[in-house]
This record gives structure tokens, C-alpha cells and sequence, in this order.
């Protein structure tokens, strides 16, 4: 993950759950919250430019509005107690929608690698217990991956949902009430990277260290409107996308999703920006 500085600049309000609005009129906190201070940015200039993907860009009113539509889908499924939702998607637009979908809901998104094993899942839904997986339809069968359908037949209490483009429908729906799992009411986000010598290991983020890493990477690089955070693509790792959507909410900065080649997306920025 960088950030482009280099490269030159060229509605009503949202509908949403005003989530910011209803923090401060509680006086509750001192600063806004991620998905908070994003939503400020989306109020003050919503059809800036969010993300670029190859031909594809999304503003952020678009991005706002997409999240918010997949976070009703969520909270009917799992219900609005706080709960790891595991987002299961290649490093895409379609990634960032449900990522700040997961926040909107209420909820703790989780990333795993697209590279996952089911002995990977079973790890990973024993460690966390979450409510529900999002991953992509594979091919032409609207199916989750193989990995993920087994690990989630053998563990009850999990729902799993297709992402379409940035839309999401319930393909499973786990049975009976949502389940109570204590979750810290500090954590954030958690991010899982593979191991070639053992099951993934889990890096949580509270709110707070989340808030300090993007003030040190914004007093160091200055990402703005007009100057990207830069993804390289593919990038399995399974924190640098995760660390770039945070950076680009705090920041307003757009994501760039870079191509092969490194410049499909970066000119479509620069005609967007």
C-alpha cells in the first residue's frame, strides 16, 4: 500500500444511518469513529471519487449508499448485536462495499486470504465464532467456495451471503435466534493472514490503534482527494487492503486497485480526481 501524491487533480446528503449525527448528539465522543468521520467526508463532497478499479470508479455517495443497502441485509440475518462478519472477497470495490457494510451494521469485519483451506475456516469460525461469511458466487453456480460451504456445514450458527457486484443476498441463513457471543467492545476490525506453518493467525484492531495508525500514515504521506492510496493487485496478504480502507476512510483519500500492469486504474483516477 503507498500513497500517490505525484498525481494531479484533474447530491444531496446521503441517505444513511446517520450514525455520526447520533454519536455527537450523545456527546459520547471525542472524535468521530471511522465509519463516522467517513461519513463526514461523503457528506461534504459526496460525488468524490472512493475507489478505482480498472474501467470501474465509485463515488462516494455510491459507495455510502451500496454499504448502506448491504448492512440492511446483515443486520436481518445476524441481527444488530455486535458480531465478527468475515468478508470473504478478492481485493475489489466490491471488498471495500461490504467492509464498510459490515462497520454500518453494527458489526466487526474480518478478512481472510481468497487462498483459504476449509481447514483454514474451521480455524478461523472456532477462533472468532461469526455470524456470517460474505464470499463470491463461483463461476456460472450462484455458490459460495467449496471451502467455505464445508467449513460452514460443520459449524453451526453461521449465516453465508453471496456478494453480486456490490449488492449481497442471504444464500444461507442460519437457524434460530442469533447466537450471543461476547465479542470486546473495543475491537474494530480483525484481519487473519496465512501461515505456511500453521493455521492463519488473527491481528485485532481496536478503534483506537486503528485512529493512531491512520493519524501516523496521514502526517507521513498526506493522502487526500487528490492523492490516492495505491493497492496492488493481486495482494493476498490479507492486511493491505484492510489498512487501505481505513487510511482512505479516515483521509477521504480514493482507493486505487491497481492492474497488472499497474496503470489501468491509475488513469482512470486521474480522469476522475
Amino acid at each position: 500500500m503507498t500513497v500517490g501524491s505525484a498525481y494531479p487533480a484533474g447530491a444531496a446528503r446521503p441517505v444513511g444511518d446517520s450514525t455520526a449525527g447520533r454519536d455527537r448528539s450523545r456527546g459520547d465522543r471525542t472524535a468521530p469513529r471511522l465509519v463516522d468521520r467517513f461519513e463526514l467526508h461523503v457528506i461534504e463532497e459526496p460525488e468524490a471519487l472512493a475507489v478505482a478499479e480498472g474501467a470501474e470508479t465509485v463515488v462516494r455517495a455510491e459507495l455510502w449508499l451500496a454499504a448502506g443497502l448491504a448492512a440492511g441485509e446483515i443486520r436481518s440475518a445476524v441481527g444488530s448485536g455486535k458480531r465478527v462478519v468475515v468478508v470473504h472477497l478478492p481485493d475489489s470495490a466490491a471488498w471495500l462495499v461490504m467492509f464498510l457494510a459490515v462497520l454500518r451494521a453494527g458489526h466487526i469485519p474480518a478478512r481472510l486470504p481468497v487462498a483459504a483451506t476449509a481447514q483454514d475456516w474451521l480455524h478461523v469460525f472456532e477462533r472468532v465464532e461469526p455470524a456470517m461469511v460474505i464470499s463470491a458466487a463461483q463461476s456460472s453456480e450462484d455458490m459460495p467456495a467449496p471451502a467455505v460451504l464445508e467449513a460452514a456445514s460443520r459449524t453451526p450458527g453461521v449465516s453465508v451471503a453471496l456478494a453480486e457486484g456490490t449488492a449481497v443476498h442471504i444464500h444461507h441463513r442460519a437457524e434460530g435466534s442469533p447466537k450471543s457471543v461476547s465479542v470486546p467492545e473495543d475491537v474494530l476490525l480483525v484481519a487473519f493472514t496465512l501461515s505456511e506453518t500453521g493455521p492463519p493467525e488473527a491481528l485485532m484492531h481496536s478503534e483506537e490503534s486503528v485512529a493512531a495508525q491512520n493519524r501516523y500514515l496521514t502526517e507521513r504521506y498526506a493522502p487526500s482527494r487528490h492523492a490516492p492510496v495505491l493497492v496492488p493487485c493481486p495482494h493476498e496478504d490479507g492486511k493491505t487492503i484492510v489498512d487501505a480502507a481505513c487510511l482512505s476512510m479516515y483521509a477521504g483519500a480514493p482507493i486505487v486497485i491497481r492492474d497488472a500492469s499497474g496503470m489501468g486504474a491509475l488513469k482512470q483516477a486521474d480522469h476522475e480526481m
